[in-house]
Order: structure tokens, then sequence, then C-alpha cells
């Protein structure tokens, strides 16, 4: 994935499953991921003009993480199709 999104803004969406009904996903740190994803040159930068990211939680009994990088032109149809 090196290099893949170095010329595009990207939208990061981040989807948090934990075994606890009830959290909050405000309290989730996830700051880490669009820092590995530059330190891995998967983007280029996580600067205001070059990404933005939504983050959702969702109950899981298997604690795990989703992590979704795209164009930001393709935003639309991710969330049309994806988060419905």
């Amino acid at each position: 994935y090196n290099n893949l999104f170095t010329n595009n803004d990207v939208f990061i969406y981040i989807k948090v499953f934990d075994k606890i009904l009830g959290w909050d996903i405000d309290n989730k740190y996830i700051k880490p991921i669009s820092d590995a994803l530059v330190l891995s040159n998967v983007i280029k930068d996580d600067n205001l003009s070059k990404m933005f990211y939504s983050v959702k939680g969702e109950f899981s009994e298997i604690p795990h993480t989703e992590i979704y990088v795209f164009d930001n032109k393709k935003i639309t149809e991710f969330l049309q199709n994806y988060t419905t």
C-alpha cells in the first residue's frame, strides 16, 4: 500500500468494535491510526487539507477495529453502500 494515496485527499472510515454495551466512541484513542498510515506511506499527510475521517462504534463479542481508506471522491458511494 506504499504511496497508494500520495496525490489524493483521503477519507478514513474507522469502525471500532468493543465487548462493552453502551460504551462511548469518543473515549477511544484513534490518533495512532492516521499516524501509522502516514508513517507507512499509505497516505501522504494527515493534515486538514489532505485527510478527514469518521468513527463509528459497535458491539462485538470479539473486540477489533476495521479501517477503510479511500479517495474522498468515493465517500458518497461508500456511505450509501456500507453504512446502511
